[in-house]
């Protein structure tokens, strides 16, 4: 596993200079931004918990002009709720083909593979990896996803995984952030 850390770390190191490029990041949402547990009421409304730093780096990485969208094979209005908070206009729940949404957001947005990042922690997030430039996931992520990432956060889904990221790509645009710091942080 050292080896496998050293690795990523090498990996991350080459593309840091092109993380100043990346335009969206795509995330799964369970097991993501939440901790993969599901509380269902008795009306069979699934409630799940948001990171509230994950929250903070979405909306520091929105302020550098980085769009974030949902792509969940969940659904809930709890998502989209989480959505509408955080200011994320492309939300996707119940999708079946990950793979064939992030092709028609490259095509809406007229985005290339290398603009874009995902943020997946299970094998149906997989199917995505060719499709853009890196593949983050969670530590806490399927064993299969952990062998293929291109980044192992060192948090887990949930819990500050999101965060991490935002963090790495905010290290490598650090003049965009300077530049809307003052202003971000007036009106947040």
């Amino acid at each position: 596993m050292m080896f496998k850390n050293i690795f990523q770390k090498l990996k991350l190191f080459y593309f840091k200079k092109n993380l100043k490029y990346i335009k969206l990041i795509a995330c799964d949402v369970d097991g993501v931004l939440t901790n993969n547990n599901l509380v269902y009421t008795n009306k069979g409304e699934i409630n799940r918990n948001f990171n509230v730093k994950d929250g903070l780096g979405i909306k520091i990485l929105q302020s550098i002009g980085i769009e974030v969208c949902l792509i969940s094979g969940g659904r809930g209005e709890s998502i989209l709720e989480r959505a509408k908070d955080l200011n994320i206009k492309k939300v996707f729940i119940e999708v079946k083909n990950k793979s064939e949404k992030i092709a028609e957001l490259k095509k809406d947005l007229s985005l290339k593979s290398d603009e874009i990042i995902y943020v997946g922690d299970d094998i149906n997030d997989l199917i995505v990896k060719d499709h853009v430039l890196l593949f983050f996931a969670p530590k806490d992520s399927h064993q299969i996803i952990i062998k293929q990432a291109d980044y192992i956060t060192s948090k887990k889904g949930g819990e500050g995984a999101i965060r991490e990221i935002a963090d790495i790509i905010i290290s490598s645009n650090k003049s965009k952030l300077k530049n809307n710091l003052d202003v971000w942080t007036k009106t947040n």
